[in-house]
């Protein structure tokens, strides 16, 4: 979402945003025609939302339940494990282990005529901080042996993937090297741009007043939304170095505070939300 639209592209990454932090407390299958509602007011049309879940559907990501006329839908296994992968990702930034300069480099040969594979194991990559430096080659800042076997294991090319765990040359400097393969700097302006946008609806510090009050429960539920989409994208844009290696080496801790302000302080009421157009009609 960009200044507040939907971005239409991306409509699935929503619906499982909603799923990562309003589904999951719900505790059971949400309702079609809730999911189509709350999408509208986050400004999805009806034949948008209905296609988005459809594809859901085809991904394996989504099981569909006809209960009599309604129809509800279900997180699948591979739903569930992406859930807590983004987790994982997302709950480090900000707070990254102390870097000892090792890199992950990863080498496939998942050849073109296995589109879905190699699709998969691209996305899948870049939510674990790897971007590719050549079509076949892709590198993390980070040790990700372990998360990048599992990766294959999951897809089924094990056979056709190789890791390589080291450091880099002495005579290539660790920024330089991450200059090359990321826009740190880009980075960098989009936490800012993030801070700017949700600080202000939330407390600074406990016990003190937002700058911008939010109105109601809808108001609510939307904003926690989509502060949490946008800070998921995070972890398919930021290799997650040290700060002293950010070109503004504190603004990624303050987004991920402000962040984790956002989901703390209206959980509640966007639960509430939520749960009320899951019940509106579907029981």
């Amino acid at each position: 979402m960009q200044n507040g639209q939907p971005d239409h592209g991306d409509s699935q990454g929503f619906v499982l945003t909603l799923l990562a932090i309003y589904g999951r407390s719900y505790g059971q299958p949400v309702w079609s025609g809730g999911l189509v509602r709350l999408l509208g007011e986050a400004g999805y049309s009806a034949t948008a939302a209905r296609a988005t879940l459809n594809r859901l559907v085809g991904r394996g990501l989504l099981d569909r339940r006809r209960n009599g006329r309604l129809v509800h839908y279900d997180t699948t296994a591979r739903c569930a494990e992406l859930l807590a992968e983004g987790d994982r990702r997302i709950l480090t930034l900000g707070n990254p282990d102390a870097w000892d300069g090792t890199w992950t480099a990863v080498v496939h040969t998942v050849p073109e005529s296995r589109a879905q594979e190699r699709n998969r194991l691209g996305r899948r990559l870049r939510f674990l901080g790897f971007r590719p430096v050549q079509d076949s080659i892709w590198l993390s800042p980070n040790t990700r042996d372990r998360d990048v076997h599992n990766l294959a294991v999951s897809i089924g090319i094990l056979g056709q993937i190789a890791v390589i765990v080291g450091t880099s040359p002495s005579d290539l400097a660790a920024d330089q090297l991450l200059e090359r393969t990321w826009n740190l700097d880009a980075l960098c302006t989009q936490y800012e741009r993030f801070n700017m946008r949700f600080g202000p609806h939330v407390p600074a510090e406990p016990g003190a007043e937002p700058t911008i009050p939010i109105q109601s429960d809808q108001d609510a539920f939307l904003l926690r939304a989509r502060a949490a989409h946008e800070f998921r994208r995070f972890a398919m844009l930021d290799p997650n170095v040290p700060e002293a290696l950010l070109p503004r080496p504190t603004v990624r801790l303050d987004a991920a505070q402000t962040f984790h302000r956002v989901m703390s302080h209206l959980a509640q009421a966007g639960q509430r939300h939520f749960e009320a157009a899951m019940s509106s009609r579907g029981g």
